[in-house]
């Protein structure tokens, strides 16, 4: 036997949900540079990481170029702390 339940068998009313907004928010211009200066101490990261690997042979060369992966690495935490801070607590897009 097959039972169809509806509101008068179970008093429940349907209820029609609003769609959530889904078209992307402008960021401000202040988290819009955050964003620019986040992307760059990532590509920063990228041309570093590469260019260890690439100097592998050259303790020296990996010393130097492992401090300043650090330092950005260091910059980068702190831009995205302030970023998210600046954007409302949501994270980079």
């Amino acid at each position: 036997m097959k039972v169809q339940l509806n509101e008068a068998t179970t008093g429940a009313r349907a209820v029609r949900r609003q769609a959530p907004d889904r078209r992307p928010r402008r960021p401000s211009g202040e988290t819009a540079h955050l964003e620019g200066q986040i992307e760059a101490r990532e590509q920063t990261l990228k041309q570093l990481s590469a260019e260890i690997d690439a100097a592998r042979g050259d303790a020296a060369r990996v010393m130097s170029l492992g401090i300043q992966y650090a330092q950005i690495e260091s910059e980068l935490e702190q831009l995205i702390e302030s970023w998210g801070r600046t954007a409302g607590g949501d994270g980079p897009a």
